[in-house]
């Protein structure tokens, strides 16, 4: 309705600003958050009700993906108080900004009048790397020389913990409950795992085979915990097959893994940026798959979606 009003306007319809009429409020996050936790924004418009809001059908949030908008309104004498509910993802390490946001209205007489919101920071809070969960990054086993030698050493620690287990017995000393272990989600064991890769320094010392396999095996094992499917026994090209049958779809998998393969099998030797994206490519692959099979049914919004780049 408020998109004929302005285009019935015809030649006398103009963008101005609307300072002094309309009044924009934003809420942001009072705290952080962590990569892939929704946090809630609210942008609250106060205008005379002779003025027609045109709700923006997207919304740039930067570096954060919206999950969802809802209108609400309540009308007051003489004015009405228009409040958008946004519900937002963070999908950086570091802290990302939220540019400011245009809110059009349309005149009586057909102009369009431009409110804008202020920006605002959204600080993030990166998950501890000294976590137990976190698996520890191991170079490629290699073929022992000495099989004599590992078979003594491995007869010496089933020795050792065998006299281990016969002395806690015979001493039937009382054993203290531990504290429950604190689990970590997949994708937040992945999200770390990937850091501390990228922190290793393999792209600068060419050690280009260790490097994709390390971040190919974090996005197989997150793959396998998220989605109960085996991936690390499987080819690329059957692992895809696989999530394919149950109709998984992860954006950027296959070429991701299609170009680990190439660095470990046809030593082929990427450029020095593309070789640094992989880090990216795979965190887009665990947040991007974190609600993969869930986002039809839990996303109740009045606007598509918005990926952010």
């Amino acid at each position: 309705m408020a998109v004929l009003l302005a285009c019935c306007a015809g030649a006398r319809a103009e963008v101005r600003d609307a300072a002094g009429l309309v009044h924009v409020t934003t809420g942001g996050p009072t705290d952080s958050v962590t990569v892939g936790q929704r946090f809630p924004v609210t942008y609250t418009l106060s205008a005379p009700d002779s003025l027609m809001l045109v709700a923006p059908a997207e919304i740039d949030a930067g570096r954060c993906r919206v999950v969802s908008i809802a209108w609400r309104e309540s009308p007051r004498q003489g004015e009405v108080e228009r409040i958008a509910d946004v519900v937002m993802v963070p999908v950086a390490l570091d802290s990302v900004a939220v540019p400011p946001v245009p809110f059009d209205f349309v005149a009586p007489n057909g102009d369009t009048l431009r409110a804008w919101s202020d920006g605002f920071d959204v600080p993030i809070r990166r998950i501890a790397l000294a976590s137990q969960d976190v698996r520890p990054l191991k170079s490629q086993w290699e073929v022992p020389p000495d099989y004599v030698k590992w078979a003594l050493i491995a007869l010496a620690g089933l020795a050792l913990v065998a006299a281990i287990v016969w002395w806690i017995r015979r001493r039937r000393r009382r054993v203290i409950a531990a504290a429950p272990e604190v689990r970590l989600p997949p994708d937040s064991i992945a999200l770390a795992e990937l850091e501390k890769i990228a922190g290793m320094g393999l792209i600068e010392r060419g050690e280009l085979k260790e490097y994709y396999t390390l971040v190919a095996d974090v996005v197989r094992r997150y793959l396998g915990a998220r989605f109960d499917v085996e991936t690390l026994d499987r080819t690329t090209h059957e692992l895809l097959a696989e999530l394919a049958r149950r109709r998984i779809s992860v954006d950027g998998l296959g070429a991701l893994l299609e170009e680990a393969d190439l660095v470990k099998f046809a030593k082929f030797h990427p450029d020095l940026a593309r070789a640094e994206s992989a880090i990216e490519r795979a965190r887009r692959i665990v947040v991007g798959s974190m609600w993969t099979t869930t986002w039809r049914s839990t996303t109740t919004t009045t606007a598509s979606p918005i990926r952010c780049s």
